[in-house]
C-alpha cells in the first residue's frame, strides 16, 4: 500500500496516528526494540512540532514515512558503501508536469516529487504519461541524460 493510499483510508490513518508508538517501529523500520518507543516519540515530535492544532497532519506524516522508507535507508547505504569507494546520490526536486502521485487521483501531495518521477526524464517512452512538453521538463530531461551518460562513460556525473 502506498503512503498516499494509506492517507486516503481515514480509519487506517487514524488508527496509525492513535497507536503511533506501537506501529512506528514497523512503519519506520526501527530495529532497537528497547529504544523503539523513545525513538518513535522523538521522530513523531520532530515531524509534528510546528503543526497548528487545526491543521491536517497528513503531509507531515507522508514526509515522515518517505524519509523513513527512502531517504534514511539511501543515506545509510551510501555511507556504508562510501567506506569502500566513491558514492554518488541525487534527489530529484523538480516538480514536473506529470508525477506518479497523479495516478492516485487525490489532492494530497500535488506539489510533491514522488518516488519514480525521475524515470520519465530518463526513459522518454513512459506507459503512464504523455511525452514531456514543458520547456523546464525538457531541460531537466536533458540535464539528467547528460549526467547519467557522463557517469556511465567516465564514472563521474559532471
Amino acid at each position: 500500500m502506498s503512503y498516499l493510499a494509506l492517507l486516503q483510508n481515514a480509519d487506517l490513518f487514524n488508527e496509525i496516528a492513535e497507536n503511533f508508538e506501537r506501529v512506528a517501529p514497523t512503519l519506520l523500520k526501527i530495529g532497537d526494540e528497547d529504544q523503539a518507543p523513545t525513538i518513535a516519540e522523538a521522530v513523531f515530535k520532530h515531524y509534528t512540532r510546528n503543526i497548528p492544532q487545526d491543521t491536517d497532519p497528513s503531509e507531515k506524516f507522508v514526509q515522515m514515512l518517505s524519509d523513513g522508507g527512502f531517504k534514511v535507508p539511501q543515506d545509510e547505504l551510501a555511507l556504508l558503501h562510501s567506506n569502500q569507494q566513491k558514492v554518488y546520490v541525487y534527489e530529484l526536486q523538480h516538480k514536473g508536469q506529470y508525477s506518479t502521485t497523479d495516478l492516485y487521483n487525490n489532492t494530497l501531495g500535488k506539489e510533491w516529487v514522488s518516488h519514480a518521477d525521475d524515470l520519465q526524464y530518463l526513459y522518454g517512452n513512459n506507459p503512464y504519461f504523455p511525452p514531456l512538453e514543458r520547456a523546464e521538463d525538457l531541460q531537466v530531461q536533458d540535464t539528467m541524460l547528460t549526467l547519467w551518460t557522463n557517469f556511465a562513460t567516465t564514472g563521474y556525473g559532471n
